[in-house]
């Protein structure tokens, strides 16, 4: 057990504290199956990551153009001399037609406001997601900095492959969006890649879809989400592993439990004194509002001068108690 736990943390040296960088992502701002209504070609990952655009000029793109160009934009997004990209995703995802409006700061920007519009095309609804801080993801990237570009024009316009999910039940490094059902109720919520592209994955953010609306799920363990985390959907819950540097690591576990409480906001002292990350995941659960989720467990991997240790806390009855400690051998 010694063994497979060092193998276990030492798998995700490259992780970060998820707490801090998701909002240096962006945030702020699998191989899932992609339902379709007609039959799609779709871009597996496993070609080397490369998508398809294409960039067109059929006229028959005003009917979506116009559609975007009504909609609109938050006061946020300063609208003097935008440079207006559309684009357009080949695929119908999860019953959607998927179209967005791009805006970036300048010709050759690789980031820019959004505003991407979601059209279920069994009734004709929408609902839109809008980025007002910055966006990008790997679709635009591979515009940005394909060989010849010369910058970006108003009414450019470009047809996307959907990129897959590397996982059938997780989220996508490289998608630029998906639906998952990632509170375990049944319906798929909408996830936004913040396209970070750190070491240890990309940040989301995960929405509620509410008809026409979205609602941004702000509690944890949806407010620090990674496209490494797991997700153990027959015990509906959500795993978080995350490395700080080669002395401390973490693997913290959330499971549904819609009564969730917290009855005592404590600290063990084991906690305290090691000062890691399952510290900071302590701290950003007991500040964050309370959800459906509970903090279930904290596995915390620290190595100081008096040797490697494995420290195990528990969630009884709402007040996180450690549980065990145990030696780890060094590798």
């Amino acid at each position: 057990m010694k063994k497979s736990i060092i193998t276990s943390y030492m798998k995700y040296l490259i992780l970060f504290i998820s707490v801090l960088l998701f909002y240096s992502c962006g945030a702020g701002s699998n191989k899932q199956s992609v339902e379709t209504e007609e039959i799609v070609t779709e871009v597996s990952v496993e070609e080397e990551y490369n998508t398809t655009f294409q960039k067109s000029n059929n006229p028959a793109d005003s009917v979506w153009i116009n559609a975007l160009n009504k909609i609109k934009l938050p006061e946020t997004i300063e609208q003097d001399n935008l440079i207006n990209v559309y684009f357009i995703y080949n695929q119908i995802v999860n019953g959607y037609e998927v179209t967005a409006r791009w805006m970036p700061f300048d010709k050759n920007s690789e980031t820019g406001y959004l505003v991407m519009n979601f059209r279920n095309t069994k009734n004709g609804q929408s609902f839109q997601y809008f980025e007002t801080e910055k966006y990008n993801n790997f679709d635009t990237d591979n515009i940005t900095f394909s060989d010849g570009f010369k910058g970006y024009h108003n009414g450019d316009i470009y047809y996307f492959d959907y990129l897959l999910s590397e996982s059938d039940k997780g989220l996508g490094y490289y998608s630029p969006f998906q639906f998952l059902d990632v509170d375990f109720d049944g319906e798929k919520e909408l996830l936004i890649n913040g396209w970070c592209q750190s070491r240890g994955g990309n940040s989301y953010r995960a929405f509620k879809i509410k008809g026409n609306t979205i609602q941004l799920i702000e509690y944890p363990p949806f407010n620090t989400l990674q496209s490494d985390n797991e997700f153990d959907f027959r015990n509906k819950s959500i795993i978080v592993n995350a490395y700080n540097t080669a002395f401390n690591a973490v693997r913290i576990v959330y499971r549904l439990n819609p009564d969730n409480k917290i009855a005592d906001k404590v600290y063990p002292k084991t906690l305290l004194d090691v000062d890691g990350l399952g510290r900071y995941y302590l701290e950003a659960y007991y500040n964050a509002p309370t959800g459906k989720f509970r903090l279930d467990s904290i596995y915390e991997y620290s190595e100081t001068a008096e040797g490697a240790f494995e420290y195990i806390y528990a969630n009884k009855n709402g007040k996180i108690t450690l549980v065990g400690k145990q030696p780890l051998e060094k590798e």
